[in-house]
C-alpha cells in the first residue's frame, strides 16, 4: 500500500558528479564480473574436456608429466590472480572502514600493538579473506572510544619463525573456522573474544571497551601485592606515602594513570608496609630501579631510606 500524503523519492540528480561516478564505476565493476563469470563457465567444461586425454596418455609419461606441469602452471597463475582480486577487494573494503592491515614483517607496528599498552581490538584474517560484518560495523564505533581496530595474519610466519597463534595463542585450534577477535591494552596479555552467535556489532564493542579499560590505580598493601603489581611488571610507577594520601594527590596519579597504559600504577602506605626495591635486581646484572621523589612545597626534601635504592630529586 502506498502511502498517498507521502511525497515521492527524488531520484539522484544527474547533475551530482560523485553519483554518476559512482553510477559508472558501478557498471563498469558489474560488466568486468560479468565477464569473470562467463570465463569461469566456459574453463570448467574446458577442464573437465581433458580428463579422458589423460588416460589416452597412459602410457607416455613424458608426455603426460608435460601436460600436467602445464596444468599445474595455469592452475597456479588463475589462483594467484584470485588471490591478488580477493587481497584488492579486502584491503579496499578495510581502509573505507579505517581498520588498519598489520603484516607479519612490520616489527614496529606488531610491537605496538602488542607492547605498547595502548587499546587494539583485532581480527585474525588474512590479507585475501574479507573481515568480519560485525566488525565492519562495529570499526567506528571502536575508533570513536579510543580503540583502534586492527586486522593482522595470525597465522602467517613472524621474523622468530613463530606466528602470531603460537606466539600470543598457543591453546588456539587453528582449524577451526569460528572467526578470531582480540583486544589488548595496559601491555596485558592479549585478551579473546568469546564467540556468541549471533554475534553483533555491539558486542563486539562492548568486549573491546571492557578489555581495554584502563585499570585503577591499586594499592599494595603487602609484599606479595607489590610484587604481582610492580615486580613482576615490565614498568611500574611506586607513589609511597606516609600514613594517608590526599585527595589531591590521588587525582594527580589518576591522571598520570591515564595518560601512561604501559605503566602499572600503585601507591605504598609506608607506615604499614616498607617495599623492598631489592627484588628488582637480577642475580646476574646487578641492576637496580631508578627511585625518583617530589619536593615538598617547602623546598625540603625527604628521601625514604633503606628500600635498596639511591633517591634522585625529580626537580
Amino acid at each position: 500500500f502506498e502511502n498517498e500524503d507521502a511525497a515521492p523519492l527524488a531520484p539522484p540528480s544527474l547533475g551530482d558528479a560523485s553519483f554518476l561516478a559512482l553510477s559508472s564505476t558501478e557498471k563498469v565493476l558489474e560488466a568486468e564480473m560479468k565477464g569473470l563469470t562467463t570465463a569461469s563457465n566456459a574453463i570448467i567444461p574446458a577442464i573437465e574436456a581433458l580428463m579422458p586425454k589423460t588416460e589416452e596418455l597412459a602410457s607416455n609419461t613424458a608426455e603426460l608429466t608435460k601436460m600436467w606441469r602445464l596444468v599445474r602452471n595455469q592452475k597456479e597463475a588463475v589462483e594467484m590472480a584470485f588471490t591478488e582480486l580477493s587481497t584488492n577487494f579486502s584491503m579496499t573494503i578495510r581502509r573505507a572502514v579505517n581498520v588498519t592491515t598489520i603484516y607479519p614483517d612490520q616489527q614496529a607496528q606488531l610491537s605496538a600493538v602488542f607492547f605498547s599498552g595502548d587499546p587494539f581490538f583485532a581480527q585474525c584474517v588474512a590479507p585475501s579473506e574479507p573481515l568480519h560484518r560485525a566488525l565492519l560495523e562495529a570499526a567506528p564505533k571502536l575508533a570513536k572510544a579510543g580503540i583502534t581496530p586492527v586486522a593482522l595474519d595470525c597465522a602467517a610466519s613472524l621474523p622468530s619463525g613463530k606466528t602470531t597463534y603460537e606466539r600470543f595463542f598457543p591453546t588456539k585450534n587453528t582449524s577451526s573456522d569460528e572467526p578470531f577477535f582480540f583486544a589488548v591494552a595496559n601491555r596485558d596479555p592479549p585478551r579473546t573474544a568469546q564467540i556468541k552467535n549471533p554475534l553483533s556489532p555491539d558486542s563486539l564493542v562492548k568486549f573491546a571497551a571492557a578489555a581495554t579499560d584502563i585499570p585503577s590505580v591499586a594499592e599494595a598493601s603487602s609484599p606479595s601485592l607489590f610484587r604481582s603489581l610492580c615486580v613482576k611488571k615490565k614498568v611500574c610507577a611506586v607513589f609511597l606515602y606516609p600514613g594517608e594520601m590526599t585527595s589531591k594527590d590521588m587525582k594527580a596519579i589518576e591522571a598520570l594513570n591515564k595518560l601512561h597504559r604501559r605503566v602499572s600504577f600503585l601507591t605504598v602506605n609506608t607506615a604499614k608496609l616498607t617495599p623492598n626495591f631489592k627484588e628488582f635486581a637480577g642475580p646476574a646484572s646487578g641492576r637496580m630501579p631508578s627511585l625518583v621523589y617530589f619536593k615538598h612545597s617547602d623546598g625540603t626534601d625527604r628521601p625514604l631510606s633503606g628500600v635498596g635504592a639511591k633517591p634522585q630529586a625529580y626537580w
